[in-house]
């Protein structure tokens, strides 16, 4: 019986290891590095927005007064994953607590209206974004 069970291993082994018989389908190539590829990557820069893309999810940042995330779309399914913006990171020193980018003044929290966002207002002991 170990007999019979090694030699129906070795033969999934080699059938695993055969090459396909089938029809040969090229290699493709590696979206995250391919110029010809699919899924291009892409970063765009104006005064007030930057927005990184790469054929899958896009990210947006609003810059001034500080920078926040404000679109984060996932570019397959069209699905907003963004409803509010909060800071990128918060970090402790010395038992106080400290903000990453991120801005206040957002007063309804399950949705965000682009007209709101130059009303924004940041802390002044927040880590704030200076330049890219």
């Amino acid at each position: 019986m170990k007999f019979k069970l090694l030699l129906y291993a070795q033969a999934f082994v080699l059938a695993l290891m055969a090459p396909n018989s089938g029809s040969a389908q090229p290699k493709s190539q590696d979206w995250l590095i391919s110029k010809t590829a699919q899924y291009q990557s892409r970063i765009a820069v104006d005064g007030k927005n930057i927005v990184l893309e790469n054929g899958l999810v896009r990210r947006s940042f609003w810059i001034r007064p500080n920078a926040f995330c404000y679109d984060f779309t996932n570019l397959i399914t069209g699905q907003q994953l963004i409803r509010a913006v909060q800071p990128e990171a918060q970090l402790q020193l010395n038992g106080k607590w400290y903000n990453v980018g991120g801005v206040d003044g957002q007063k309804e929290r399950a949705y965000l209206r682009p007209e709101w966002m130059p009303t924004f207002t940041t802390k002044p002991e927040d880590f704030s974004y200076v330049k890219h």
